[in-house]
């Protein structure tokens, strides 16, 4: 049975000029878990008279057989609309828990496409809409882990309010987001549910250096798999948690960081997170939240390109290192 409680990790910078709009990037990591892994980090920029094309790709192999593949296609046109096509594969290994206990591990396979299309309707308003579809295959005999196979395939609706400028890889500002998500069976997906999300973030700077701040409230309207309820810990939010141990229809929570700039390039992060995912509403306590805190180190390549490693220590005991190739507020 495997745990990932943390990784080992080093990058191999190649002698490139990462200031330039094209660039490939190997990265090299180990962990006793995951074993010896490699892969690379690509992107590639192309200005045209009306828009701006990025093509970012990201992927790695271990030699325990983990894989990760992300391809991100984006499109800013100069009248502030964006079109953006995420394409995510991962064959993974997961502990199962059982009131809070790991009985079994299971692999998950998935295919993750979204597309979506942000349109400015006024000035710092923006309608989002698009279409979401991913695909699940469990590995796995024994009956608790229920449907073995899922696909889930919808269209989503947000509206956004962003006020946020961006000088020297640093945002200033505030923005909302509103979304709905609906899954249904004419829309070819295995079952119908609806997802909500509220999510708000606040960013503020302090003689250069970056506070950031969170809040977020989701919501599953439904019955699924356990596999797609929300979870308290990701790599992006409430960082410390381990994957799968706490799930919910529901989740409430919010994080802070504190970024110190050490040069253009690198940055280092305190941050802390605190909330907390049930069946509904009503079971969260709002004066009992769980809590993480942690530290992480940031490479930044380009305004949306960044290597971000981070360590999170939760309040139930768990700790975990997480990496990704973004912010995570």
């Amino acid at each position: 049975m495997k745990k990932i409680n943390f990784f080992i990790l080093y990058f191999i910078l190649v002698n490139i000029i990462l200031a330039k709009e094209n660039f490939i990037l190997p990265i090299v990591f180990y962990s006793p878990e995951l074993g010896f892994a490699g892969g690379i980090i690509f992107k590639n920029l192309d200005k045209k008279e009306t828009m701006l094309i990025s093509n970012k790709i990201s992927s790695f192999l271990t030699t325990n057989q983990y894989k990760s593949l992300n391809y991100n296609y984006n499109i800013k046109y100069f009248n502030n609309s964006r079109f953006n096509i995420n394409l995510n594969y991962k064959d993974w290994l997961y502990d199962y828990y059982l009131n809070r206990k790991i009985i079994d591990d299971y692999n998950q396979k998935i295919i993750q496409i979204e597309i979506n299309y942000n349109q400015k309707i006024i000035k710092k308003i923006y309608f989002k809409y698009g279409y979401n579809f991913s695909k699940i295959k469990i590995n796995n005999n024994n009956f608790y882990l229920e449907k073995e196979n899922i696909n889930s395939s919808g269209i989503n609706f947000a509206l956004n309010y962003e006020n946020i400028l961006i000088e020297k890889n640093m945002k200033n500002g505030e923005k909302l987001e509103i979304t709905t998500n609906i899954y249904n069976k004419k829309l070819l997906s295995d079952q119908d549910y609806i997802k909500n999300t509220f999510d708000y973030r606040k960013y503020f700077n302090i003689k250069n250096n970056q506070i950031r701040a969170q809040i977020m409230i989701k919501d599953i309207n439904g019955e699924v798999p356990f596999y797609l309820k929300y979870d308290l810990g990701s790599n992006t939010l409430i960082r410390g948690f381990t994957e799968n141990k706490y799930l919910g229809n529901t989740f409430i929570g919010g994080q802070i960081e504190f970024e110190k700039n050490f040069n253009k390039r690198f940055t280092g992060v305190l941050f802390y997170g605190t909330g907390d995912t049930n069946d509904n509403f009503d079971n969260i306590d709002i004066l009992n939240l769980k809590s993480a805190i942690g530290l992480g180190i940031k490479y930044i390549i380009s305004e949306d390109f960044k290597v971000r490693m981070d360590m999170g220590f939760a309040s139930d005991g768990d700790k975990n290192m997480y990496i990704n190739f973004s912010d995570a507020i």
